[in-house]
């Protein structure tokens, strides 16, 4: 019962105990009802956390040994850990993961070979296909060598992928230090080439005619080895500005007519005869192309000249 009902109750009775024993007592009066209080509102529950589904040292509880600490830090729960493991069971189950086993390497050649079966791997080193999606091939040069690692790889187990990956590494490394040469090749003979040109001046090319005569006059069996010869600091050998300075004043004084035939090596006086008398017949049955060629009126007189010297 709401409160102001009691007490509107309470109070009509007394009135009438009052009001019904003696002489004209008065009529109670009026007692208009007053408004409902509005019920006071409910205490909210205290709030109460449900209880955890896995107590905080779960992982723990797996495990006390400190090794395998990070392999559960992986998982947020058990359920976490229980369906990565039914995971992996299924793929191995379906065969897209094998179970590893090590090489028998004291077992019958029968087991290593079902062994290498088994893991992709062939038979022999013969066996790996080498496969390499930019076109590159392996060149006779490279066959021992190759033929040589395939045998270690083969030794270690690798699988093709590995072989191939390995190998197309090796190729790449080749070709980036070959680029890398080259680059540093021309540098250098660049710097030579200007710190020449100012040196020499208008010599510059007479005295490279010379360095070729003088290259020219070495044996084939060590010409090749000369020209590429590389320095200490791997710079080619004839890219030197002091090696072009020896070699045109060794040509100079071995053969002082160098620079006007150049190439022509112990035949040189032979050769300057042989191009003044074409000059000369030109000169005799061509008059007018002969007075209007100067280059070819400088020429003569820097061959007799030659001639001279070379006497």
């Amino acid at each position: 019962m709401k409160l102001w009902h009691l007490v509107h109750n309470v109070y009509r009775e007394e009135v009438a105990v009052d009001g019904g024993e003696g002489d004209g007592g008065a009529a109670p009066a009026a007692v208009d009802d007053a408004p409902p209080v509005a019920d006071a509102p409910a205490a909210a529950p205290a709030a109460i956390d449900p209880p955890a589904d896995w107590p905080a040292d779960w992982r723990a509880k797996v495990s006390a040994d400190p090794k395998h600490s990070k392999t559960l830090d992986r998982f947020s729960s058990p359920k976490a850990l229980f369906e990565s493991y039914t995971s992996l069971r299924q793929k191995l189950d379906s065969g897209e993961l094998k179970a590893v086993s090590e090489f028998p390497k004291d077992g019958t050649p029968e087991q290593q070979s079902e062994w290498r079966k088994s893991n992709g791997i062939p038979d022999s080193a013969e066996g790996y296909a080498l496969k390499f999606g930019d076109g590159l091939v392996i060149g006779e040069n490279d066959k021992q060598f190759v033929d040589s690692f395939l045998k270690s790889a083969h030794d270690s187990n690798a699988s093709p992928e590995q072989v191939n990956s390995m190998l197309h590494w090796y190729y790449d490394q080749q070709e980036r230090a070959l680029d890398m040469q080259e680059q540093r090749d021309a540098e250098f003979l660049s710097q030579s080439d200007d710190s020449l040109r100012a040196e020499w001046g208008p010599e510059y090319r007479s005295n490279i005619n010379v360095i070729k005569g003088l290259v020219g006059t070495l044996p084939e069996s060590v010409r090749d080895l000369f020209v590429n010869a590389r320095l200490g600091d791997g710079n080619a050998l004839l890219n030197h500005p002091d090696i072009a300075r020896w070699l045109v004043h060794t040509g100079k004084t071995i053969n002082p007519v160098a620079t006007v035939v150049p190439g022509a090596g112990a035949n040189v006086t032979t050769a300057i005869s042989d191009e003044i008398d074409k000059i000369e017949k030109v000169m005799r049955e061509d008059r007018s192309t002969y007075n209007r060629d100067v280059k070819m009126q400088e020429r003569l007189r820097d061959l007799y000249d030659a001639r001279e010297r070379a006497k």
